[in-house]
């Protein structure tokens, strides 16, 4: 749900950050000297490593080890790039600690794109936390942010995860006259909180891997209560073509369909994305959401930085944010 408690809660959380982040960091100034190598997340990267070596070639441990980040040339012209943006998510403490770029895992991702750029590849991008989230630190969410709009060109998509809810992000152009790039969100399995499960099947160009469509399966977790000898009615939701009437994936289609929930008189595209987002979940959708609240949904899509984000959750501002 999101309302003007929300708004409350996220400018309340953003402050108590900055002023925590300043208490800690005059402490740590004092406390420098006294950090040993014990209080380390290392263990964990070392971990990962090693657990994930199962699926991912040998040379990708060293950037694992380094940060939980990698990338894979899948075949030839085809890469995929993993990053770590948990690094970026205000709860991680360690920011107090390091905060301009950890692991300068940015820099890695600028330089592995321009070495994809270099050898005609196309990429799909792999995270955790979305772009323009506000749970990112965010002079690390407006660099990630300049990093995409910088190689568009060559990322096919991204794929997130963090919000446990279906969404998308659209990256638009210096003019706002078109797309650029898109982020999806697959949801979860996982109900949190309040939600129906789900899994997503992406469709994908064997040539120029595009996405060029989805379906969204769920099952309804009420009535799969009600007999736990009955296994869930797993269903599909919707395709992501058929559902919003596009022709296809492209940037300009998907620029169109953001002028066409912006230009709905009746709300009704973004009352369907809101039912979606909520994975039609009786609980999370009746009464939850109305004309202020869609806006703000549609204001998150398109702006990624985390000024423009903040803002959307001003209902005066949040529509005309959507192309200004």
């Amino acid at each position: 749900m999101i309302s003007g408690s929300c708004l409350n809660c996220f400018c309340n959380v953003s402050i108590q950050f900055q002023f925590i982040r300043y208490l800690v960091t005059m402490r740590l100034i004092h406390l420098t000297s006294n950090i040993t190598e014990a209080v380390s997340t290392q263990w964990l990267y070392d971990y990962v490593a090693d657990n994930w070596s199962k699926w991912l070639p040998k040379d990708t441990k060293s950037t694992i080890r380094v940060g939980g980040f990698y990338t894979v040339l899948v075949q030839k012209g085809f890469r995929i790039i993993g990053i770590n943006s948990n690094i970026c998510y205000t709860n991680n403490f360690w920011l107090f600690f390091n905060d301009f770029d950890p692991h300068g895992q940015l820099q890695w991702l600028a330089n592995t794109l321009a070495e994809a750029e270099k050898n005609n590849e196309v990429v799909h991008l792999l995270s955790h936390v979305p772009p323009g989230s506000l749970e990112c630190w965010h002079p690390w969410s407006d660099e990630f942010t300049r990093i995409i709009n910088r190689f568009s060109h060559v990322i096919r998509a991204q794929f997130n995860g963090h919000t446990h809810t279906d969404e998308i992000r659209i990256f638009l152009n210096d003019n706002k006259d078109n797309a650029v790039n898109v982020a999806y969100n697959g949801a979860s399995f996982t109900t949190f909180v309040g939600n129906n499960p789900n899994y997503r099947v992406y469709d994908t160009d064997s040539k120029s891997f595009e996405i060029t469509d989805y379906e969204e399966w769920i099952f309804n977790l009420t009535e799969a209560n009600l007999d736990k000898n009955t296994p869930p009615n797993w269903y599909k939701l919707y395709s992501f073509k058929e559902a919003y009437g596009l022709s296809s994936t492209r940037n300009e289609d998907l620029f169109e369909l953001i002028q066409r929930m912006k230009n709905d008189p009746n709300k009704e595209l973004m009352k369907q994305y809101f039912r979606y987002l909520k994975r039609d979940s009786g609980v999370k959708t009746f009464g939850h959401c109305e004309d202020d609240c869609l806006d703000t949904l549609l204001c998150f899509i398109v702006n990624l930085t985390y000024k423009d984000a903040l803002k959307c959750y001003q209902s005066s501002t949040s529509s005309r944010l959507i192309f200004s």
